[in-house]
């Protein structure tokens, strides 16, 4: 499937983090945002499929994914990525 060309890799790691996260796939779903990450999508963007995807899981499971992300950009110095930054506000 990744080598299929139609959709970016970056666009893919997301998918995959979001349906992971959705199937409670706690191993995996690290690995694959440590690949997002590696291909350039922002810890902002990655927070943003896990919050998409707790409409489908609901609060508990959302809350431990997001602590995976934390350990992971803490792990990659990239935490201030997320805390000096803001989400951009819809007009």
């Amino acid at each position: 499937m990744y080598t299929r060309g139609i959709l970016d890799h970056k666009t893919r790691e997301l998918i995959v983090v979001g349906e992971l996260m959705v199937l409670g796939e706690t191993a995996q779903i690290e690995n694959h945002m440590r690949a997002a990450l590696m291909l350039g999508v922002t810890p902002r963007e990655v927070l943003e499929v896990v919050l998409h995807s707790t409409i489908y899981i609901g609060m508990p499971s959302m809350t431990r994914v997001v602590r995976s992300l934390a350990r992971i950009l803490e792990e990659q110095g990239r935490m201030a990525e997320l805390t000096d930054t803001r989400p951009p506000v819809p007009a």
